[in-house]
């Protein structure tokens, strides 16, 4: 997200300069940029992105959209490389009532249906790890 509001402040301000002696396009990538930009910023907000566990399941949260997901609905969590990034990622049990189009191009594409955005602070082996003991224990 520091890369996003980076980037999108940089090309804001220089668009500001081509529109000079383009107005409309550069008034135009000055837009486009902004919000990129502004969408970074949001993205920095502690509030807006956080993995929380508890006793049904796990709250994922991204840019303010959360989703819950039950422990019951996952199969196994594991390590991921989703073209070059390294995630956190599970398929859904065959009774998942939520399993969307998407999920099924996910499988399709990668061998899995749904990955953590982020690993939050932790390695992506060490994640998984604590999501599978965490969900063990609840299951019993």
């Amino acid at each position: 997200m520091m890369l996003l509001f980076a980037g999108g402040s940089a090309f804001a301000v220089l668009s500001l300069f081509g529109a000079r002696s383009q107005p409309l396009a550069g008034y135009l990538c000055f837009a486009f940029c902004g919000l990129l930009a502004l969408v970074g910023a949001i993205g920095l907000s502690p509030e807006s992105t956080y993995l929380e566990l508890s006793k049904d399941g796990f709250m994922l949260c991204t840019l303010f959209r959360r989703r819950f997901i039950r422990w019951a609905d996952v199969e196994a969590f594991k390590v991921a490389d989703l073209q070059g990034r390294v995630a956190v990622a599970w398929n859904y049990t065959p009774s998942y009532p939520h399993r969307t189009s998407f999920h099924k191009m996910n499988a399709g594409l990668v061998g899995i249906e749904d990955a953590l955005p982020l690993t939050y602070g932790r390695a992506p082996a060490d994640l998984a790890a604590l999501l599978t003991t965490v969900r063990t224990a609840q299951l019993r």
